[in-house]
């Protein structure tokens, strides 16, 4: 979606520019965030969710994806999304529970203690 937005602003007003770049962000909209906020890393090409993660990564490509968007489509609810989901990445590191552990120790107990476990030979 960023790419095409920016295509259509910066090189070229395409119009396919721009509608695919909707297409995307629709997608995007419908599928692409989970019920906490977090946006999805992967979904299939129906949809369903895949794969999630637990720092903020997906968000600041959904942030770009949004702005250009916006910006080529002077359509400014795209451009409050983008700073809606920024201003959701600047609060999210303030929540110590919001980052859920890496491994699930229910699940593999020995891997989950080895990763919370510090390194001695690490130096702090």
């Amino acid at each position: 979606m960023w790419l095409l937005s920016t295509l259509y602003s910066e090189v070229e007003p395409r119009p396919q520019w721009l509608e695919l770049a909707k297409h995307g962000i629709d997608f995007i909209e419908r599928f692409g965030f989970d019920a906490d906020g977090k946006m999805f890393f992967q979904v299939t090409r129906a949809g369903d969710p895949l794969r999630k993660r637990r720092y903020l990564f997906t968000e600041g490509f959904g942030v770009l994806a949004f702005a250009a968007y916006g910006k080529a489509a002077c359509d400014q609810e795209y451009i409050r999304k983008a700073y809606d989901l920024y201003s959701f990445m600047e609060k999210y590191p303030e929540n110590p529970d919001r980052m859920l552990p890496k491994v699930n120790s229910s699940v593999r107990p020995t891997k989950a203690a080895k990763a919370s476990t510090p390194n001695p030979s690490v130096k702090r």
